[in-house]
């Protein structure tokens, strides 16, 4: 039987999408999960004390809105009173391990969630604006399930007339870099270290200014 002839999405798929890996490319035994648990540790251990601190102030967590099923409360969703003068400025953090008590263990979907806009134009198309998104997973597939997604984008630090960048004091290895690869999604040891300690660093200031943090709806 003659083969049937490759279909239009995979021959478009193939000349415009596929990566050709090269060998550094490729996941090792370096990549393997054992070697992430300290950087999760390191995470979850800041996670609690940012759940804690927050509580301190009178920062409970809230219902997150979206979810098929929303009944936990999971999320923190802030703006700093000090940013009040910005279109928008926006503390977006969830996690179902923001709750100390929650019972599941890391292999049951953990997902955290976390980012920082700072928009001088409110998403309009001449966009000023800095923010970090982080995200930590726990996907399905073996022998390697922590994945993790970095993207960081400063503009402000160039715009003298308005307030200082949110991010200016943040000692941040990739402080300007989009993403680590294509498209942001790694399961390589060095981008998930990575990019828990820029969401350890980032949730240590939130901590430093709770004072000065309020909650907001998502509407």
């Amino acid at each position: 039987m003659e083969m049937e002839k490759e279909l239009d999405k995979i021959r478009f798929y193939r000349k415009n999408i596929l990566m050709r890996p090269k060998q550094a490319d490729l996941l090792t035994l370096d990549d393997a999960d054992e070697h992430k648990l300290a950087s999760m540790n390191k995470l979850l251990l800041h996670m609690h004390q940012l759940t804690n601190e927050l509580k301190s102030v009178g920062i409970p967590l809230q219902v997150a809105t979206g979810e098929q099923h929303p009944r936990r409360e999971n999320m923190f969703l802030l703006t700093d009173t000090e940013y009040v003068d910005w279109p928008e400025f926006l503390i977006e953090i969830r996690s179902n391990w923001l709750d100390l008590k929650y019972p599941m263990a890391l292999h049951a979907n953990f997902n955290f969630y976390m980012q920082v806009t700072q928009d001088g134009y409110a998403s309009k198309p001449r966009e000023v604006a800095d923010w970090i998104t982080v995200i930590i997973k726990h996907i399905n597939i073996q022998p390697i399930c922590l994945s993790s997604y970095r993207e960081h984008v400063r503009v402000l630090q160039s715009v003298t007339s308005r307030k200082q960048s949110y991010f200016n004091d943040l000692q941040m290895e990739y402080a300007t870099h989009v993403n680590f690869g294509p498209d942001g999604l790694s399961l390589r040891t060095v981008d998930f270290v990575k990019a828990i300690d820029d969401a350890c660093v980032v949730m240590k200031k939130i901590i430093a200014r709770k004072a000065f943090l309020l909650p907001v709806s998502k509407n």
